[in-house]
């Protein structure tokens, strides 16, 4: 009988056994399909595809914005053209990128350091160069990446524009070669703004610090060049004006379409206070850290909503413009006042006072655009200076406002702060209001305070 270890064989020693696996011995695309492969990933990480749903929030939130006035001017454009008498689009496709800057300026911030700063904060470039990529080709593929994100953010308006135009039976050629027009500066402004917006981003590796100063960089070189601009064309200097256009990618670029496609000029003064403000407050959130994504998703929300709304209340304002114009009612307003024979000082105070009563129950934007067709023929007619007119309709508008029983600011105000009683706001109000009211007598009694100031930049 034999023993249990003399029938288990002696395994061998320092045997490697083959277990299938074999190293890959066949052709290898090369660099080119590598970059290609690298380019579409970073083209769809600048929408946040492949990515978190987080990350999709913030892209495609702006392009949803971008589209929204053009599908609202489109709208105006194919049911309205015969009826508002228009022969080319609303806003031109050279306009329409400038309008929109602040949306494409966060969203150039927003990706490029997405692309470019993460990669030099977790090192993950070695990675990259390992394969058979060279550095000058990392480089251009993530360039092209955020530059093909910014283009399509910037060409699809304008894409949805041209079929309006096409719907709308716009002269096919001229809208045709106005939109390729369009289409080259959206590229060459893409290319422009990408380009400066990685530059900004490879000098950090914190996320948030490159987005605040890709921001801060775009918008404030816009309001400074802007700036110079506006004030060499009023001062005669114009090749002030054309050299300091050369430091802002908005206006070179329009510049250059207008040398290419003799386009108009989209702008020669700085942009208004709201858009510097929505920067600053955006730039101030981010270095507080309190901007989240749900905050920011609501607030491009409610931006969105308050353009649609403000687009309606201006679509609307011209229709019906158009049909007091149809039904000749300024001609025949203007008669009425002539035939009356009384002092124009006593129209002026009469239609101040509708729009004291008409404050009680309307803002100031739906107030002026709905009355001006009517009272801006007669005041024009009765001798009064229009920019004069203008400033006495902006005080008795805020007047209107403020103005006891029903003024809709005192609702507001008392909205804020409910523990306050109504008569308390009320009262607290009263002098302010006697103020508006003294200010207006005395612009009416005086129109030279009111007009020296235009007067000498005329």
């Amino acid at each position: 009988m034999s023993s249990p270890s003399d029938t288990v064989p002696e395994r061998p020693a320092g045997v490697i056994h083959d277990l299938g696996y074999r190293p890959y011995g066949g052709p290898r695309l090369g660099e080119g399909a590598v970059a290609w492969s690298f380019f579409l990933t970073g083209l769809r990480n600048t929408y946040g595809l492949g990515r978190s749903g987080r990350s999709k929030v913030l892209p495609m939130g702006l392009l949803g914005v971008m589209l929204l006035p053009a599908l609202i001017l489109v709208g105006v454009l194919v049911q309205a053209r015969d009826l508002l008498d228009l022969d080319s689009q609303i806003v031109s496709y050279s306009t329409y990128p400038i309008t929109t800057q602040l949306l494409i300026s966060v969203f150039v911030a927003s990706q490029a350091p997405a692309l470019i700063s993460r990669d030099l904060r977790f090192r993950t470039i070695t990675l990259y160069l390992a394969r058979p990529m060279r550095r000058p080709v990392y480089v251009l593929v993530r360039l092209g990446s955020l530059t093909a994100g910014t283009f399509i953010l910037i060409g699809a308006p304008l894409l949805l524009m041209y079929i309006g135009g096409i719907l709308a039976d716009l002269p096919l050629w001229r809208e045709t070669g106005r939109f390729l027009g369009g289409i080259v500066g959206a590229l060459l402004l893409a290319a422009l703004l990408s380009g400066l917006a990685a530059l900004v981003a490879a000098l950090t590796t914190r996320r948030g610090m490159a987005v605040a100063a890709v921001i801060v960089v775009l918008l404030v070189s816009y309001t400074v060049v802007a700036a110079i601009q506006g004030i060499s064309w009023s001062t005669g200097h114009d090749r002030v004006g054309e050299v300091a256009g050369l430091f802002s990618p908005y206006i070179l670029v329009n510049g250059v379409q207008h040398f290419l496609f003799d386009v108009g000029s989209a702008s020669r003064t700085p942009p208004e206070g709201a858009g510097m403000g929505a920067v600053g407050a955006l730039v101030f959130a981010l270095a507080r850290r309190a901007l989240t994504w749900p905050s920011l998703y609501a607030s491009l929300l409610e931006s969105a909503r308050t353009t649609a709304m403000l687009f309606m209340i201006l679509i609307g304002a011209l229709m019906f413009a158009e049909f007091i114009n149809i039904t000749t009612m300024p001609s025949d307003l203007k008669a009425f006042v002539s035939r009356l024979g009384v002092n124009p000082i006593v129209v002026v105070g009469a239609i101040c006072a509708i729009y004291v009563v008409l404050g009680t129950a309307m803002e100031e934007l739906s107030m002026v655009l709905l009355t001006m067709p009517v009272f801006f023929p007669v005041v024009t007619h009765l001798g009064f200076d229009p920019v004069w007119f203008g400033i006495i309709i902006v005080c008795v508008v805020e007047i209107g406002l403020i103005s006891p029983p029903v003024g809709m600011n005192m609702f507001v105000l008392k909205t804020l702060l409910p523990e306050v009683p109504t008569g308390t706001v009320f009262r607290g109000v009263m002098p302010f209001m006697w103020a508006d009211v003294v200010r207006l007598a005395i612009l009416v009694a005086f129109p030279i305070i009111a007009l020296w100031l235009p007067r000498m930049m005329r």
